[in-house]
């Protein structure tokens, strides 16, 4: 029965084993996966003098590309996505060359600036996703994460001060890649924590300072208001419709819950990514733009 039971357990030893090298890789390609878009980005600026997405050159009108703009001369092509996603409400914002990759605040989330972003690096070559002005499937839209499931790569400029009803107002013009999951609503997504903790803290631990509310790497994700739609930052705040905005960093005691990402376990001081429950989907993470 002892050998039995030894035997067992190196069973079960070497299952988790097997499953923390997983891991472990997955975090590794995720690292990569946000470096080769940087690097990409990077490109984009010094070849075409802009960011992707913020290059000149859409007609929100006609929804085709001035031939005469820096994206019309560089051979872009835009056809129907300044229609829908650069026209009317926020038509102001698409391709102004403010080096701010800026959203509509209307009802086409993901749209704008921010679609536009995925479609100039894969017209320009720079990156191997097929991206599309498709919204079905998601992958087609938004490049897949490499932490796989429904884990999606996003664009855009906020801050956690920002209005949760206006995505336009307290933008602190700096660029993040939001790491988060993505529910269909109605036309368009809004953010959710899907990241189990233990790869959100690896991630921030590996590329920046391990702590969830602060640095170029945070525990942060994009989602929505009742039924507007915002690209806000979410963290310990005011709860609406089961998820939380408002999220600017604190050092109120903050108890323990299964579901938080980070807490300081009740007692006033910096927020840590709460390990009780690591393997719980409960994170979404911002990372800066370099």
């Amino acid at each position: 029965m002892s050998i039995v039971l030894v035997i067992i357990g190196l069973i079960i030893g070497g299952v988790l084993v097997g499953q923390d090298l997983i891991s472990v890789a997955k975090v590794r390609s995720q690292i990569s996966q946000i470096e080769k878009y940087q690097t990409a980005v990077n490109t984009f600026k010094l070849k075409y003098g802009y960011l992707p997405g913020d290059m000149p050159g859409g007609n929100s009108v006609t929804g085709h590309v001035d031939p005469n703009s820096p994206a019309g001369q560089f051979g872009f092509n835009y056809h129907g996505v300044w229609a829908s996603g650069c026209g009317g409400y926020g038509a102001g914002i698409c391709g102004d060359g403010n080096d701010v990759i800026e959203n509509n605040a209307g009802s086409i989330k993901q749209s704008g600036e921010a679609h536009l972003f995925w479609l100039d690096l894969a017209q320009a070559g720079l990156i191997s996703e097929k991206i599309t002005n498709s919204r079905s499937p998601i992958s087609s839209f938004l490049p897949t994460a490499k932490l796989g499931d429904d884990k999606y790569i996003r664009v855009c400029s906020g801050g956690v001060s920002m209005d949760p009803y206006n995505s336009s107002t307290g933008n602190d013009s700096v660029n993040y890649y939001f790491l988060d999951g993505l529910t269909p609503y109605y036309d368009t997504f809004y953010g959710k924590h899907s990241i189990k903790v233990s790869d959100a803290n690896s991630i921030d631990t590996k590329i920046d300072d391990g702590l969830p509310q602060s640095g170029n790497v945070m525990a942060v994700y994009g989602s929505y208001n009742s039924s507007h739609m915002a690209d806000i930052w979410v963290g310990i705040g005011t709860v609406v419709t089961g998820l939380e905005y408002g999220g600017a960093a604190t050092t109120v005691a903050t108890p323990y819950v299964s579901t938080n990402c980070y807490d300081n376990n009740g007692v006033v001081g910096v927020q840590k990514y709460q390990m009780k429950n690591a393997n719980r989907p409960n994170c979404g993470l911002s990372i800066k733009f370099k």
